[in-house]
C-alpha cells in the first residue's frame, strides 16, 4: 500500500463559489433559520462555522436551495456532481443531512459515493461529509436538515457548503513530482546574549469548529472507541501547509482544452468535436476536460477548490483544500496536439 503517494489527481471545483466571485446568482431559496447564512455558506471556508440554533427550528427542518452544477457524465456513465459539508456536527446534534432535485420535498436524491454520510439519519460522524456522482440533471439542488427524532440533540454548526462538479486528471502525473510540508509561519532569531527562539505565527490549518481540519469524530453519547476525540488532544492535529510540484506530460488537446470553449455549440465545418454533425456536443460549461473544468472555474486557479492528490484513496488524509500557487499553471505544446502542464498546488486557509 502507498500511503501519502500521488496517484491520478481529483480536483473538486466549486461552481457557487465561482458564480458567487462573478457576481451571478446561486441561490434560490430558503426556509428556516438557513436563510441567514446563504452567502457565508459558500466560501470554501469552513473555520468560522455558522450556527443554526435547535431552539429557532421548532418546525424542524431546514433548508437552502442553490443553482446546480452543469450535468457532467463520465464515458462509463458516472456523474461528476459532487457536495461538501465542512466542519458541522450532524452527529452530535442527530441532525439528518438530506438532498433534492428542483424543490421535490422528499429528499430522496441520495449520491452514489460518499464519505460519512448516511441517508436516512444523521452522519457517523462529526467532522465534514462528502458526498458525489450526484445525479444533478437538475436546475437546482435543496440542502436541507432534519432532526433523527423529534428535535435536535444541540444546536447545529456548519463551516460550509461547496457543490459543482470534479475533475480527474486523465493520468498521474510524471515521477518527478515533489511533495512538501511547509512550516514558513515560524521565524527564528537569536537574541543579543545567543539564545535561539523561535515565534509560530502559524502552523497548521485552523480548527473546522471543535475539530482540526478534515478530522472526525462520532457522536459522544454514543460512547466506544470512535465516539469522541478528548478536547485535550484535538489540538494535535497534523501539521504544515501542503504543496504538490507536479507536471503531466503528453496530455492531448482535447483532455487539456476540449473542442469548444464558448457557451453555444456553433460549430463550422473542419473544426469539429468529431461526431459527424453540424454542431458541438458540449460547451465551455459542461465539456469534461481540464480547461473548462478547472483552469476556467477557478479564474486560473486563484479561486480554492477540493484538492485529493489520489483520487481512489479516499481517506479523510488525503483532502486539502488548495489553489494553485503564483500562477504557476503553465501548458507547452510538445508535439501534435499534445501538450505538457506543470503547476503548484497549494493548501491554504
Amino acid at each position: 500500500m502507498a500511503y501519502q503517494n500521488v496517484g491520478t489527481p481529483r480536483f473538486y471545483v466549486d461552481h457557487l463559489l465561482w458564480l458567487k466571485s462573478l457576481g451571478v446568482e446561486y441561490y434560490t431559496d430558503a426556509y428556516g433559520y438557513i436563510i441567514v447564512s446563504k452567502e457565508s455558506l459558500i466560501s470554501l471556508n469552513p473555520t468560522n462555522p455558522q450556527l443554526i440554533p435547535s431552539q429557532n427550528t421548532p418546525e424542524g427542518s431546514v433548508y437552502i436551495a442553490y443553482n446546480a452544477a452543469p450535468a457532467i457524465m463520465t464515458a462509463d456513465n458516472k456523474w461528476k456532481a459532487y457536495t461538501a459539508l465542512l466542519g458541522h456536527n450532524s452527529s452530535s446534534a442527530q441532525a439528518k443531512i438530506r438532498f433534492s432535485l428542483d424543490g421535490g420535498v422528499t429528499y430522496s436524491d441520495y449520491p452514489n459515493n460518499y464519505i460519512n454520510y448516511s441517508p436516512d439519519t444523521s452522519s457517523p460522524h462529526d467532522g465534514f461529509t462528502l458526498c458525489y456522482e450526484f445525479d444533478n440533471t437538475g436546475s437546482t439542488l435543496t440542502f436541507g436538515l432534519d432532526p433523527v427524532s423529534d428535535t435536535y440533540s444541540s444546536d447545529f454548526k456548519i463551516g460550509c457548503i461547496s457543490h459543482g462538479n470534479y475533475y480527474d486528471m486523465p493520468n498521474a502525473p510524471n515521477l518527478s513530482l515533489a511533495m512538501s510540508r511547509d512550516y514558513g509561519g515560524t521565524k527564528e532569531f537569536t537574541t543579543y546574549n545567543g539564545n535561539s527562539m523561535s515565534n509560530t505565527m502559524w502552523s497548521k490549518a485552523p480548527k473546522w469548529g471543535d475539530l482540526g481540519a478534515w478530522e472526525l469524530a462520532g457522536d459522544p453519547s454514543v460512547g466506544g472507541w470512535e465516539a469522541d476525540i478528548a478536547p485535550y488532544i484535538r489540538g494535535l492535529s497534523k501539521s504544515g501547509r501542503r504543496t504538490w510540484d507536479l507536471k503531466f506530460s503528453y496530455m492531448s488537446d482535447s483532455d487539456l482544452w476540449g473542442p469548444n470553449q464558448m457557451l453555444t455549440n456553433y460549430e463550422t465545418s473542419g473544426y469539429s468535436d468529431g461526431d459527424g454533425d453540424d454542431v458541438f456536443t458540449n460547451t465551455l460549461l459542461n465539456d469534461d476536460n481540464f480547461f473548462s473544468q478547472v483552469w476556467h472555474k477557478t479564474l486560473g486557479g486563484t479561486l480554492p477548490f477540493i484538492f485529493q492528490p489520489n483520487s481512489s484513496d479516499s481517506n479523510p488524509d488525503q483532502f486539502a483544500i488548495c489553489k494553485i500557487a503564483n500562477n504557476s499553471l503553465k501548458a507547452k505544446q510538445t508535439a501534435h496536439n499534445v501538450y505538457d502542464i506543470s503547476l503548484k498546488i497549494e493548501e491554504v486557509w
